[in-house]
């Protein structure tokens, strides 16, 4: 499960510069078949790593969306112009 706190530091988490050139770099030559017996694990656990965070993405994006329902509909739902109510999922 996500904390909503995280779930926009998830969406904004950009890889060091430095990291994804290397990454990038070991992706043309793993497309090329030129990775070395060194490279292949180190790109491996990128590949991995990359899994992992668009899993990430994709729940703190999940839950984006449904907080923003749920915020739309409680506001719609409100009788009184200017005054409602935020509700957060359960965690």
């Amino acid at each position: 499960m996500i904390v909503p706190e995280k779930a926009e530091a998830i969406l904004a988490f950009r890889p060091p510069p430095k990291l994804q050139a290397r990454n990038e770099e070991l992706a043309r030559k793993s497309t090329d078949g030129e990775l070395t017996t060194s490279e292949r694990p180190e790109y491996a656990g990128y590949v991995r790593a990359n899994k992992f965070v668009a899993i990430l993405r994709r729940k703190a994006r999940e839950w984006a969306a449904m907080s923003a329902t749920r915020i739309a509909i409680e506001f719609s739902g409100c009788g009184l112009a200017g005054r409602f109510r935020i509700k957060r999922p359960q965690r």
